[in-house]
């Protein structure tokens, strides 16, 4: 899903940021090309907390583009929307795989959108969406890709 997800958010109407934020008065300057989410970062001397400092695109209210994903997956599965509409029919049948179970046959003659409709039916009713807390996560299917 991927960069898909920049799209998907606006499409059902949840507010998120695109600019960065304003400098906080008394905060150092700081180069607004580069990620400041926190990371624990593996060094010799064991594990540092250090600013991600990937490259900021425009329009990703500071952030790199993994950390920009990962925010709008946030608000998806914050606001329960169920992101199986926009994948593609292989990424359909990953979720399946992921929970072991068989994608429906595909029906003699059966076109892409009526065999993309099935499936996601036949995902919402083997493998529905769950409480968004971690520790259904595992157990559940993904609630975004």
């Amino acid at each position: 899903m991927s960069g898909q997800c920049i799209l998907f958010v606006p499409d059902n109407e949840i507010q998120f940021d695109t600019e960065q934020p304003l400098p906080v008065e008394g905060e150092e300057p700081r180069d607004r090309n580069a990620c400041r989410v926190m990371e624990q970062k593996e060094t010799v001397d064991g594990l540092k907390d250090e600013f991600c400092g990937r490259q900021v695109p425009p329009r990703y209210a500071g952030l790199c583009e993994i950390h920009y994903k990962e925010y709008l997956v946030s608000l998806i599965n914050r606001h329960h929307i169920d992101p199986l509409i926009i994948l593609s029919l292989n990424e359909i049948k990953m979720v399946l795989g992921r929970v072991d179970k068989q994608p429906l046959k595909r029906n003699k003659g059966e076109k892409d959108p009526d065999y993309k409709k099935r499936l996601i039916e036949f995902v919402q009713r083997e493998v529905p969406l769950t409480s968004m807390r971690p520790s259904h996560r595992a157990r559940s299917r993904p609630t975004a890709v």
